[in-house]
């Protein structure tokens, strides 16, 4: 039995067209995760030394609001305690970690 191949014909074109969507196709959805994980800006609300509401502008959505939603009711200096020091990759910082340096920020003053 003779095996047949058959190859599709593509016009150089084509080729760099078929290339590049494959290329896209496995680097598109970490260029998101990475466009996704920019945090620009944290709004919160503190009354009493207690933290009332978190809003990050920018970060993974689903984990900012994770946190949002935990630190809710929390005492300021046990969310710093909490959130301080941890990494996101190797960034060296996180959301929750820039959170609690903008509450150390707020108590100093």
């Amino acid at each position: 039995m003779r095996k047949v191949k058959k190859r599709l014909k593509m016009s150089k074109f084509e080729r760099l067209i078929y290339v590049f969507t494959v290329v896209m196709m496995i680097a598109l959805p970490f260029a998101l995760v990475f466009s996704q994980a920019t945090l620009s800006e944290i709004n919160f609300e503190v009354e009493n030394n207690i933290i009332k509401a978190v809003e990050f502008v920018g970060g993974c959505a689903g984990n900012t609001q994770g946190v949002s939603k935990l630190v809710q009711g929390m005492d300021v200096n046990e969310a710093i305690k909490r959130l301080e020091g941890i990494q996101c990759g190797n960034r060296g910082t996180s959301c929750p970690d820039q959170l609690a340096s903008a509450l150390k920020q707020y108590l100093k003053q």
